[in-house]
């Protein structure tokens, strides 16, 4: 494609301009852990304070991954968090798709019960009600937030299980940069990326582009995307000010078919065009601040079987938070927002959709400090009016207590609901008359780290109750979306990490689920380890990822399937502007499946360059 083209000729220019003005010069990063600011809760504070259980994956992180996708740079760093993959890059959407969310045993197929949001406004498509997982960069995040449990009370439908949070890039920094980076390996896996920052007094740009393409690790399975990103922001004054972004992505994937009935050409396409715009309106005063957005999604679908659709996913959020007295803090949110679009079938000229629903809320959450800061009270409720199933109550509430400055106990109880989505109610195995899902989790957790902020470790209990759940049934050869469906998962979480002086950082997280039934794409066991070694110019990091009891396949005969990944990098700092590096994925070689009868590539390479300017 041309946009490849000229993509790969700015990075080659740029490469030579970093070899003639780069020099040598050697630079230690400071020992730092995750960012402990959160945003996503409505509330920005400290993570510590906040009683449920969040993870926050910053930039650096995510940039020594060298993922492309939000979701796989995920992989490994979140306890209790699985996400299926199916080869070297992409996900794909339909039969054969990747992609798929797991959160403490919650996600669904396709993922409807956690909620992927990009700055805290929903991203779904608008008609089946779920993520889709090639659209979101990772380079455009400056740092991904991930509730583990109900944050219904703040997001609404579909975070049930949890919130995935993208924090997009903003120029924070005067005068201009320009970063670019080229991969190549396994597959003829090729990887394009170039952005472009500055920042002059009040006003400030970010824009990125990205492509991606693979030949797929077995016939018919070829990938590609391209992406692109843009945000403007404008300090209108001391106390105002707003931003504007954009993003757009277009992209192809290909069923190979199981390996018992494989595609025997490349006929089994999907073309998907997704787009988002957003505005935003901050304010900032001494005891009150607050944000007014406005979105819209839309994208447009062509699947092999005939279908096609053109969907949106548009509203308005609205907050403000006060400090009425010290220690205290209430904010009061507005979310509205309208969903669906049309869709036909070519092969069926009786199926016509043409439908949109509506949904307002109204929350209100709050916090209180005691003790001279050592006891957190949270609270909060939301009522969810929507005019296909009335209203949903959504209540919260926890606390956070720091018997210590070096340790915190949290204990909490949330509400989590998903309303049912169009694609249950008008199209596959269709049923008007459903009722919304929902559960209730309870939790209690403890984080322990050191005076010197080297380690830090937490462990969290919890327990999952849901009812109401959507489930198909046969009736007479007839599938059907019934409201039949309930569960019962509890588990523990554990992580821990450690900075040595001597710049290395080591971390490993671990985490089981007991479920009251077989829940697919599930581990009962999950093991991430890692290490980040430093020294002098190069630096190595080494990742195991070890699965046990991993439901292939649920039914009359669940399937299980257990596999052990042996992930590693190395770069080089060339020049102050030049890193190298090459990274292999599944070192072992192990032959596993994410998705039934779908194999997983071998020992995959990949290689390439970044330069900064």
């Amino acid at each position: 494609m041309e946009i490849q083209k000229v993509i790969a000729s700015i990075l080659f220019l740029c490469a030579i301009h970093s070899a003639i003005a780069g020099n040598d010069k050697q630079t230690n990063d400071s020992i730092t852990l995750n960012q402990v600011i959160v945003t996503g809760t409505q509330i920005s504070t400290n993570v510590n304070n906040i009683p449920a259980s969040v993870t926050v994956v910053s930039r650096k992180e995510l940039e020594k991954t060298e993922e492309s996708s939000v979701l796989s740079a995920l992989r490994g760093l979140v306890p209790g968090l699985f996400i299926t993959e199916r080869g070297t890059t992409g996900f794909g959407v339909y039969t054969g798709s990747a992609g798929g969310i797991s959160l403490r045993g919650i996600g669904g197929s396709p993922t409807t019960q956690v909620l992927i949001a990009i700055d805290g406004h929903p991203q779904i498509m608008g008609i089946n009600g779920h993520d889709l997982p090639d659209a979101y960069v990772a380079y455009n995040a400056e740092n991904i937030e991930v509730v583990r449990g109900p944050a219904s009370t703040v997001y609404g439908s579909n975070a049930m299980g949890g919130v995935i949070n993208i924090i997009t890039r903003e120029e924070k920094t005067d005068g201009f940069r320009a970063n670019g980076s080229m991969i190549f390996g396994s597959y003829n896996t090729q990887k394009y990326m170039l952005s472009l920052r500055s920042k002059r007094d009040r006003l400030s740009g970010f824009f990125s582009a990205n492509y991606d393409k693979t030949d797929g690790y077995r016939d018919h399975s070829d990938f590609y995307l391209f992406n692109g990103f843009g945000k403007l922001g404008y300090s209108i004054s001391d106390h105002f000010k707003t931003t504007a972004d954009f993003n757009f992505s277009k992209y192809r994937s290909t069923d190979p078919g199981p390996i018992t009935n494989p595609a025997i050409s490349d006929s089994l396409t999907a073309d998907i065009t997704r787009g988002m715009a957003a505005i935003n309106l901050d304010n900032h005063f001494q005891n009150t601040s607050g944000k007014v957005n406005l979105y819209y999604d839309f994208g447009h679908h062509e699947i092999y079987d005939g279908w096609q659709s053109d969907d949106i996913n548009a509203g308005i959020l609205a907050d403000q938070t006060i400090t009425p007295f010290k220690g205290s803090i209430f904010t009061l949110g507005l979310d509205y927002k309208m969903y669906g679009g049309k869709a036909i079938r070519t092969n069926n000229p009786n199926f016509n959709l043409d439908k949109v629903i509506h949904e307002t809320a109204l929350y209100l959450l709050g916090r209180q400090n005691l003790l001279q800061n050592k006891l957190t009270l949270d609270a909060g409720i939301r009522i969810e009016m929507n005019s296909l199933f009335g209203n949903e109550w959504v209540p919260k509430i926890g606390l956070s207590y720091r018997p210590k400055e070096t340790s915190i106990l949290k204990l909490s109880t949330a509400k989590g609901f998903r309303n049912p989505t169009m694609r249950e109610l008008y199209v596959y195995a269709a049923n008007e008359n459903l009722d919304p899902e929902s559960m209730m989790n309870y939790e209690i957790s403890y984080t322990q780290f050191s005076s010197n902020k080297r380690f830090r470790g937490e462990m969290a209990v919890y327990l999952s109750k849901g009812k109401n759940m959507i489930q198909t049934i046969v009736n007479s050869g007839v599938p059907q979306f019934f409201n039949t469906g309930s569960f019962k998962n509890k588990g523990i979480e554990m992580a821990v990490q450690y900075h040595f002086p001597i710049q290395l950082n080591i971390y490993s997280n671990y985490s089981y689920i007991q479920c009251e039934k077989p829940i697919l794409a599930t581990p009962e066991h999950q093991i991430n380890t890692g290490a980040d070694y430093s020294l002098g110019k190069m630096n190595l990091m080494v990742n195991l990822q070890n699965i046990r009891n991993y439901y292939l396949k649920v039914g009359t005969t669940p399937v299980k399937e257990n596999f052990a990944l042996l992930d590693a990098k190395l770069s080089y700092k060339l020049l102050e502007n030049l890193n190298v590096f090459c990274k292999a994925d599944n070192l072992l070689n192990s032959s596993y499946q994410m998705n039934y009868n779908y194999p997983m590539p071998g020992t995959t390479i990949m290689g390439g360059f970044k330069v900064s300017l």
